[in-house]
């Protein structure tokens, strides 16, 4: 996978394998949600499931959790965050 800027836009350029993968993904969600809507409830079962999902996405997307902006990040914005909040500390 591959993340590009393209006149300020971000594009994603997938492998095949890749695309294959986040379809699976997203049909995993799908069949979890559906589940959950069924049974009016949460399985415990599911909630494993979606969390594996969560860190299948994540790995997949290259992102690491930022402290400073208290979510998901690109890996390579991690590091820019963590400058700028010394900068901003040590004013």
């Amino acid at each position: 996978m591959e993340i590009k800027n393209l006149n300020g836009k971000k594009v994603i350029e997938l492998s095949e394998l890749e695309y294959n993968d986040l379809i699976e993904k997203a049909n995993g969600i799908d069949r979890v949600l559906s589940t959950m809507l069924e049974a009016q409830d949460i399985w415990l079962s599911d909630v494993g499931k979606i969390e594996s999902l969560k860190y299948s996405l994540i790995e997949l997307l290259s992102l690491e959790w930022s402290s400073e902006a208290y979510r998901y990040v690109p890996r390579a914005e991690v590091a820019t965050l963590k400058l700028k909040r010394k900068k901003r500390l040590s004013k």
